[in-house]
Order: structure tokens, then C-alpha cells, then sequence
């Protein structure tokens, strides 16, 4: 049964799925190694884990450490200035005492818990102009006992916006100030009932997510890591190379989810339940339906290729292919996909005479997996070359495309501009000339006009500015005079 908790606080009391609890501090079971600090991934480790954080920081309104070389400069366990002033209001105080501190609380909670789940972040609509800030809270990686927790969503709810998370994106952690004081925070949290149970200079201010897994991992064969999960020969096949459909039945949101479930499936999970007798098809319904579980999904996640290792087959490789169809709609007109679907199972003991060194068949299957892996890396980049090839060709045309298109917009613009006349005069001026000489047509005109109205009774300035008064159109016009009108009209 999948379960789903939404952590947050109000006041600074805990509350869980809209009710408050109150849970004991956080006291880790055993000393931490290495300065790894995760932890495992249990309802009371996560609820005293928060209460902690809101006993220890937020409610006190932060906490000043003493002068001790071992907390590198950074003793100051607080929001930044802005948020405690009044600089960036709302103001933190007694009444909004979690304003200010999402990444703080995300990222101590994210020390302990990384192996299963992920920062996410959005624009804080509390910033101004030119600000960069950020809203923080953390979410389980799969949706088995899915966990949203933001410890101080109230301030924006105190500040009447709703719905804060809206549009937020898994994002990786900060470093400088920000590691440094979860980096000391997270000590605090785990030590402070449990004196001594991790070694602080050991504690990474960043890289911590990176470390640690890979290196446990490193120190352990396959064997003893499939053995300690559980593995038993006879029921199961070694999970070496899975491939899921990307196609445009995923939301665009899902698409990160495919690198999620093949790193799952490939270095977590391991291996699948498998019988030689079956279909070879069970194996890939077995790894899609826990998929679609795991992000409460039903007929979402198609496997497009899965190669497995089993000894219980007779054959050295046995491929099979499948046609499977995809239907989906986009808008009102629903749509089919086909595309091959590929299970192979490869039998190590094959692949040498002897049974008896299992290590040298081990790495043999480990090779060969690698050339697989590698033609279809070769092959996927000789398609993103093609592909790289077609947009710089279309990209090439369609710049040649414009900058034709801009000649001759620069050619009309230019019309007539550097034509010559036998008289060695350009058309502009020309045309200026055709103006003049239509200006004084109208001036001996009106002249006349002005003669046969009135004689020579026009003998004063006051008669000359009377009679351009009562004929207002014989008046030189600045706009007529424009030789571009003239050219263009």
C-alpha cells in the first residue's frame, strides 16, 4: 500500500497531513562513518528528524555557536540578514518565524535522507526585482511512501499565496555559506543526543550526495551485493542493460523520471524475477508495473530494450522481439505508436568450457556488456550527428534565405537613388527641380488671379497678407515641396 505524507509546520508546531504532532528529537542508532550521514529512510527518523530542526533553529530564531576552529568561521546558524531586518519583508519574527529559512531546512534534511529524496525549487514569489532567491523543500525520489516536505510553506501562506510549489523543479544542492551551515546544522541535529556519533571534519560541505554510495558500492563485488539483496540464482536473472521508451506518451514534466527508473532498475534493484519456462515477456510486465507503481502511473513506462544474465537458460543468448503499441491522444485525435521490443538473456557459463571460474566468466559478461553498451552509444551518435547536420543545413538556408531577403529590402529602399541622367543630375534632383517649377506655375497663376481680381490696388504688404489669408491653398506647402512625395507619393 502506497502512503503519502505532506510535512510542514505552522506556528512552530510540526504538522503532518494537517495535524499536529509531536514527535521526540532525533537521535541517530549507530555512529555514522566516513562523515556519511545518511540515514535510513524510516516515518520516525524523518518526523524527529523535522522536529529537531524546528527545536534546535527556527523556533529559538536561530542559534550563535561558539568561537571553535572545528565550525570553519561559519558559528552563525540563522537566515541571511535580509530576511531578519526587514530588508526583504516579510520581516522573520515571533509571528513568521519559518520566513526565511526553506533552504536551510531543505538541505539538513536532504544530508540525512539523499539516498531517497531529491531538492526541488522554485522562484520565491516573495522576491523583488533582480533577486535570484529561491523556495526549497525536498521530495521522495519514488512514490512508495511519497514524502513532501516544506517546513515553511507558512510564510508564504501568512503573506496570502497559495500553492508556493507550483511549477518547481528538482535542483541540485548550494554550496559556499549555504553547505557550510548545513554542513554544521546537520551535525547539531545528529549529535545533539548523541554525543560523538560522527566525526565533523569528516562531514562534506558539498559533493556528500556523490561520495559515499559509490564508494560503499566499489568496496563490494556483484555477488556479495546481489546476495546481500536477496538474490537467489534459481528464481532471478542479473539485470544488465535496460533502455525505457522515451516517446510523447511521457508528460514533458516525466521525462527526468526514464533516467530515474533505468539507474534504479540497473544499479539499485539488480535483478528481476525469471523461469527459463515463461514467456519472455513476464520480466519486462514484472519491471513496468512496479515502474508504474513507484510514480503511481498505470500502462505508463515502456521498456524498449532489457538484456539479462541467468544461468538457467541452455542456450548461450536467447533474443526475442515483441511489436508493442502505444496509444495516446493529443487534443482530441488519438494516436498509435509501434517500435520493437527487445529482451535478451545471456548465459555466462556458455562462454567458457570450464564452470569452475566464475570470476573470469563474471568479467567476460561485464566486457561484453560494454560493447553492447557501446554500439548503442556509437549509434545513437552517429543519429545525433545526421541530425546535427540537417539543422545546420536548414539553419545555413534559412540565414541565406534572410540575408536575400534583406538585399532586396535594402534594394527597394534604395530605388532610383543612384540612377544618372544625360544631364548628369540625379533623379532626386530632378524631381526637386519638377517642384519648383510646379510651385512657380502656381505663383504666376495666383499672381494673375490676383491682377484680374484686383488691379493694382495691391500696392501695400497688408494687401499682399490679405490676399494670401482669403486664398489659403496658393500658400507654399512644405509638405507638397518633399521631393519624396513626389518620387513615391
Amino acid at each position: 500500500m502506497n502512503n503519502t505524507f505532506f510535512i510542514t509546520s505552522k506556528n512552530g508546531k510540526l504538522v503532518v497531513n494537517g495535524e499536529f504532532v509531536k514527535p521526540d528529537l532525533f537521535q541517530p542508532t549507530k555512529p555514522y562513518e566516513e562523515g556519511d550521514l545518511s540515514t535510513e529512510y524510516l516515518h520516525e527518523n524523518i518526523l524527529s528528524a523535522c522536529e529537531s530542526i524546528l527545536e534546535l533553529f527556527i523556533r529559538p530564531q536561530g542559534v550563535k555557536l561558539d568561537q571553535d576552529k572545528k565550525w570553519r568561521g561559519y558559528i552563525t546558524m540563522d537566515v541571511v540578514k535580509k530576511f531578519s531586518d526587514g530588508t526583504r519583508p516579510p520581516k522573520r519574527s515571533k509571528s513568521n518565524l519559518t520566513r526565511g529559512w526553506c533552504y536551510l531546512a531543505s538541505g539538513v534534511l536532504h544530508r540525512l535522507f539523499f539516498r531517497d529524496v531529491d531538492l526541488y525549487a522554485v522562484k520565491c514569489p516573495l522576491a523583488i526585482k533582480g533577486d535570484k532567491d529561491k523556495h526549497w523543500w525536498i521530495e521522495s525520489k519514488f512514490a512508495k511512501n511519497k514524502y513532501v516536505i516544506d517546513l515553511t510553506e507558512e510564510q508564504y501562506l501568512i503573506a496570502g499565496i497559495k500553492n508556493v510549489r507550483d511549477g518547481g523543479k528538482k535542483c541540485g544542492g548550494m554550496g559556499h555559506s549555504y553547505g557550510m551551515k548545513t554542513r554544521n546544522m546537520a551535525f547539531l541535529v545528529a549529535s545533539h543526543r548523541y554525543p560523538n556519533v560522527v566525526d565533523l571534519d569528516l562531514i562534506k560541505h558539498t559533493g556528500y550526495v556523490k561520495k559515499y554510495p559509490e564508494l560503499i558500492t566499489a568496496l563490494r563485488t556483484e555477488d556479495e551485493i546481489l546476495s546481500l539483496q536477496g538474490f537467489i540464482e534459481t528464481k532471478h536473472a542479473k539485470i544488465r542493460q535496460i533502455k525505457f521508451y522515451v516517446g510523447k506518451h511521457l508528460r514533458n514534466e516525466d521525462y527526468h523520471l526514464e533516467k530515474e527508473l533505468t539507474h534504479y532498475w540497473k544499479n539499485v534493484q539488480r535483478f528481476v524475477e525469471f523461469d527459463p519456462k515463461d514467456s519472455l515477456l513476464n520480466p519486462i510486465k514484472l519491471i513496468e508495473k512496479k515502474s508504474d507503481e513507484m510514480f503511481n502511473k498505470s500502462d505508463y513506462f515502456v521498456i524498449e530494450r532489457l538484456v539479462l544474465s541467468s544461468s538457467q537458460t541452455d542456450l548461450k543468448e536467447t533474443t526475442d522481439v515483441f511489436i508493442r503499441t502505444i496509444s495516446h491522444q493529443i487534443g482530441h485525435e488519438p494516436l498509435e505508436f509501434k517500435f520493437d521490443q527487445t529482451i535478451k538473456v545471456k548465459n555466462g557459463i556458455h562462454q567458457k568450457n570450464s564452470r569452475s571460474d566464475s570470476e573470469v566468466i563474471s568479467h567476460l559478461e561485464v566486457i561484453e556488456d560494454c560493447y553492447d553498451e557501446i554500439d548503442l552509444l556509437s549509434k545513437k551518435l552517429s543519429e545525433t550527428f545526421d541530425k546535427l547536420d540537417s539543422n545546420i543545413k536548414e539553419r545555413v538556408e534559412r540565414n541565406l534565405l534572410n540575408r536575400v531577403k534583406q538585399k532586396l529590402r535594402q534594394k527597394n529602399n534604395s530605388t532610383f537613388a543612384d540612377w544618372k541622367y544625360a544631364t548628369g543630375q540625379d533623379e532626386r534632383d530632378l524631381a526637386t527641380e519638377k517642384l519648383k517649377k510646379a510651385q512657380r506655375i502656381k505663383d504666376e497663376i495666383d499672381e494673375k488671379n490676383y491682377e484680374e481680381l484686383y488691379g493694382n490696388s495691391m500696392e501695400t504688404q497688408e494687401d499682399i497678407m490679405k490676399f494670401f489669408e482669403e486664398k489659403p491653398d496658393s500658400k507654399f506647402d512644405d509638405e507638397e515641396y518633399n521631393p519624396d512625395k513626389f518620387l513615391f507619393g
